[in-house]
């Protein structure tokens, strides 16, 4: 019997780009987030026997194939045949990085202060969830498919359609990248048809890449009600044991190696825009930082010392 995948879903390298962009920096080439995206990965097999990588670009063009085959009436459809039709219904992305459209559900899986779990909410910047179903219904949209990169145990999949269905919008077909079994299962049974092109039955886990690297968009679970904040899933900041199934003997190595990573992206951002990153420049700010004018590599190297060996 084979051993089961640590999947690891990239997107650090797409996010950071549109993050500089906007914010006037510049992003090292590919070729050193290729160099430093296999520093994470070895780090990772010295932990787990299987580690898998699936790239941005083939995460985002799985979910624009399977957008693409959405064209025959639903309710017509062969029962040996993938496609659907969403006619007068709305693509509503859940996703910010991998599918956009014009209609977006901006939800985010949340915790306290103290890093423990209180449910899905809205991301920061957008209203809150109940609202965005309401702006649906008012524009007149009844029938949607939903969009979104990962779907792991469908938990907040499911809050999304049902949240829906009390403004009387019905969800006909999710699609999703990545799908894992227990989530592919739990939306099924919400009579939403669910397609994908990997559904992963057996594995330790998945994670996004943002989510090691403290300064990236979307890093970490995100702080409720506290403005655009995230616990990465590294020490010393959130619960890598927990939330990334990191095992305890490996926690303090693994952490200082995504530590360092950072640290080493944003220097390179530095030198290639020519300016320093400060902690306010950041889209999204880490818990246990400060947020104003200091250099954030500087931070990071704090946080990385602290850790100790």
């Amino acid at each position: 019997m084979s051993n089961p995948p640590y999947v690891v879903s990239g997107d650090a390298e797409l996010l950071l780009g549109r993050w500089a962009e906007e914010k006037g920096f510049t992003i090292p080439p590919t070729e050193h987030f290729a160099e430093k995206r296999e520093g994470l990965l070895d780090a990772l097999c010295r932990i787990f026997p299987v580690v898998e990588w699936i790239s941005a670009e083939k995460l985002s063009s799985t979910i624009r194939g399977l957008v693409g085959k959405i064209e025959f009436p639903i309710d017509e459809v062969p029962p040996d045949c993938e496609f659907i039709d969403y006619g007068n219904m709305a693509i509503v992305s859940m996703t910010r990085s991998h599918w956009t459209s014009q209609y977006h559900i901006d939800v985010s899986r949340s915790v306290n202060q103290e890093g423990n779990d209180v449910g899905s909410f809205h991301r920061a910047g957008s209203a809150a969830l109940d609202i965005q179903y309401q702006s649906l219904a008012q524009q007149g949209i009844t029938d949607v498919v939903l969009v979104d990169d990962v779907v792991f145990s469908g938990g907040q999949a499911c809050q999304v359609i049902e949240g829906l269905k009390r403004h009387k919008i019905r969800v006909r077909a999710m699609i999703a990248g990545i799908w894992i079994d227990e989530g592919w299962k739990r939306v099924h049974q919400q009579q939403v048809r669910t397609l994908a092109s990997v559904c992963y039955k057996n594995l330790i886990d998945e994670v996004c890449e943002r989510d090691f690297i403290p300064g990236t968009p979307l890093c970490g679970r995100s702080l409720a009600h506290d403005g655009n904040a995230g616990f990465p899933y590294i020490l010393p900041f959130g619960r890598p044991g927990d939330w990334a199934s990191i095992p305890d003997s490996h926690l303090v190595s693994f952490s200082r190696t995504c530590l360092e990573i950072s640290i080493d992206l944003f220097r390179e951002i530095e030198k290639c825009s020519g300016r320093e990153v400060q902690c306010r420049d950041l889209e999204r700010q880490v818990v246990g930082l400060p947020s104003g004018t200091e250099r954030f590599v500087d931070e990071l190297q704090k946080s990385l010392d602290r850790l100790g060996s």
